[in-house]
């Protein structure tokens, strides 16, 4: 049960990023870095959540580190990272880190944790 909550939360938290990426700026698209494409499929996760909750959601797709690390800074699109292995560089990067605690029921004790997204903005625009 520890560890599905503490998915939970790391959903949570990565939802609450994203919806804090796409209500900040203007972007025409969006590539999410993640570990294993297809796996979460965070991009149609995304959007889906733009949808039900009524924010303006651009295309997103998931791309490998990579992928992200090699497409430069077009106009128009931001990379969120959300794989924790891959470091995205770049002049502007915006980095949201969400803390929660969590219980690890075999031991029986309250665990801290966090989560980050690195967030690179387009170009061209600027958060607001």
């Amino acid at each position: 049960m520890g560890r599905g909550f503490a998915l939970g939360c790391d959903t949570a938290s990565r939802c609450n990023a994203g919806r804090v990426c796409g209500d900040s700026t203007d972007a025409d698209s969006v590539h999410l870095a993640v570990p294993r494409i297809g796996f979460l499929d965070w991009g149609a996760t995304m959007r889906g959540y733009g949808a039900a909750t009524g924010h303006r959601w651009p295309p997103t797709r998931d791309v490998d580190c990579a992928t992200a690390r090699t497409e430069g800074d077009p106009p128009g699109l931001l990379t969120a990272n959300l794989d924790p292995g891959c470091d995205l560089m770049a002049q502007d990067l915006k980095v949201i880190a969400a803390r929660y605690r969590r219980m690890d029921w075999r031991r029986a004790r309250i665990l801290h944790d966090s989560v980050r997204v690195d967030i690179r903005l387009p170009s061209n625009r600027s958060a607001r």
